[in-house]
């Protein structure tokens, strides 16, 4: 996937196959700021109050903003800490070092030091720029999904049908607006899920059942390809619906198993059966 177009063309995909409440969000690595995409807007440069990034995330998914953000359009300390857009001096590090809501001071400065995430320095970033998905003029480094758990649970599937792998998380009470970015634009990682924190919670409204589902763009084809297999099938998001059966249809290898182990057998669910 490699062009704007089909990146706006598969966002479609996502917002609509999903339901999802918001816009899935492209993010970019930018370099410098002769990089900034030509619709993307620097709120400092446009005289506009300043947003937290967990803010800039709900006035691109929501607000269909098209932003670009360095440093100077960060209101919250931990973007610029876990993006290294600021220098650290002791005083500072002994500072935001213990604000991890860690009871004892030492396992919190460890927490500081060894577990919350930095961008690699060897990427050169110096900004970043996010657009909703259907509408980017770029090709993004990454994507993320706010999605909640049925949405979320579609997109693992996705994920791991071609990898086999099942997905990880990313999970920390500060900061989470970089746990769901900063170890897939690593390349540490190449699907993320996250929890939104306290502070996403108060200050960008996020809602209680909305998670972040993270992708990064050399998995996006991937994704989709599962996805896709999935809503063919009949195990697409929409396709299932709540209805406790017992001794419910079960698919073949169910069934094969179950008279291995001498177990009750049953009705056949046949491929492609739930509308």
């Amino acid at each position: 996937m490699k062009t704007a177009e089909e990146i706006r063309a598969v966002g479609k995909e996502l917002k609509e196959g999903l339901l999802l409440r918001s816009s899935p969000i492209a993010i970019k690595v930018l370099h410098s700021r002769d990089e900034i995409p030509e619709s993307c807007v620097c709120p400092s440069q446009a005289g506009e109050k300043i947003p937290a990034f967990c803010q800039t995330y709900s006035l691109v998914r929501r607000h269909k903003r098209h932003m670009a953000i360095f440093r100077e359009d960060h209101w919250c300390v931990w973007p610029i800490v876990s993006l290294r857009l600021g220098e650290i001096d002791e005083a500072m590090e002994n500072e935001l070092g213990t604000k991890f809501f860690i009871r004892d001071a030492d396992t919190c400065m460890r927490h500081w030091r060894d577990i919350f995430p930095r961008i690699n320095p060897d990427l050169g970033l110096e900004g970043l720029a996010l657009a909703p998905m259907e509408s980017a003029d770029f090709v993004p480094d990454c994507v993320v999904i706010y999605a909640d758990q049925a949405q979320s649970r579609q997109l693992m599937m996705g994920a791991q049908f071609v990898t086999g792998e099942p997905v990880t998380a990313s999970f920390d009470v500060v900061g989470s607006c970089m746990q769901a970015i900063v170890p897939v634009l690593n390349g540490e990682k190449d699907y993320n899920f996250t929890v939104p924190d306290d502070g996403e919670f108060e200050r960008a409204l996020t809602l209680d059942d909305e998670f972040y589902f993270t992708v990064s763009l050399r998995k996006l084809d991937e994704m989709m390809e599962g996805i896709r297999w999935f809503k063919k099938i009949g195990f697409g998001h929409g396709s299932l619906a709540m209805h406790m059966e017992l001794e419910y249809p079960r698919p073949q290898f169910y069934d094969d198993a179950m008279k291995a182990w001498g177990l009750k057998q049953g009705e056949l669910w046949k491929m492609g059966g739930r509308s």
